[in-house]
C-alpha cells in the first residue's frame, strides 16, 4: 500500500465500520530505530496494513473512544493503532560494513 492510496481512503459512515474487522499497521521495530537514527536516504517505513483487530467488545470500546477509521478498498484500516514486531536485529555499523565488504 503505497501513501497515494493512502491519501485516496474515504471516510466511511459509522453503520459499516461498526460491524467490521478494523486492519493495523504492522512495523517492524528495526526499520523504526533505521528509520530515526540512520535515516536512510529519508526513507519512510513501509507501512503495511497486516495486523487486525476483530471486531469484539474491545473494537466497540476503541470506536467510543475516538478510534479514527478510513476505508481502502474494501479493509477498514486504522493508523491510530499499530503493532510493532521485534523479529530482527539491529545490525552495528561494524557488522554493515563487513557485510558489504565480503559483497565485493
Amino acid at each position: 500500500m503505497n501513501e497515494e492510496d493512502i491519501n485516496e481512503e474515504k471516510e466511511i459512515d459509522k453503520e459499516e465500520e461498526t460491524n467490521r474487522n478494523v486492519y493495523i499497521l504492522s512495523i517492524e521495530g528495526s526499520k523504526i530505530y533505521d528509520n530515526i537514527y540512520r535515516n536512510e536516504e529519508n526513507k519512510e517505513v513501509k507501512k503495511d496494513y497486516i495486523g487486525m483487530l476483530p471486531y469484539s467488545l474491545q473494537l466497540i470500546k476503541l470506536y467510543k473512544q475516538g478510534l479514527k477509521t478510513k476505508k481502502h478498498g474494501n479493509k477498514i484500516i486504522s493508523n491510530d493503532i499499530i503493532n510493532v514486531k521485534f523479529r530482527q536485529k539491529i545490525r552495528s555499523a561494524e557488522d554493515i560494513i563487513e557485510y558489504t565488504n565480503k559483497k565485493d
